[in-house]
């Protein structure tokens, strides 16, 4: 799903902060505050045992995130 959303933003003009990947087919393996205070807006689909401290992350950074992942129901408090 995040490469269709990628090949959409690339073809409405819009330029690609970062891919983060922990396999190591992206720009970066980890995600970082500094990689989200650069970018404007966040698009994450990934797996549900990250979601929590990346969403802290967005909203320390201040920077907006869209959020698509299933299975994590078991893991919400």
């Amino acid at each position: 799903m995040g490469h269709e959303i990628e090949n959409i933003l690339i073809n409405r003009g819009h330029d690609i902060t970062g891919r983060v990947d922990p396999s190591g087919t992206g720009d970066y393996k980890t995600l970082t505050l500094e990689i989200i205070k650069a970018a404007d807006a966040v698009i994450e689909f990934a797996l549900p045992g990250s979601i929590r401290e990346n969403a802290q992350m967005y909203a320390e950074a201040g920077v907006p995130a869209v959020v698509g992942t299933t299975g994590w129901d078991s893991r919400r408090d």
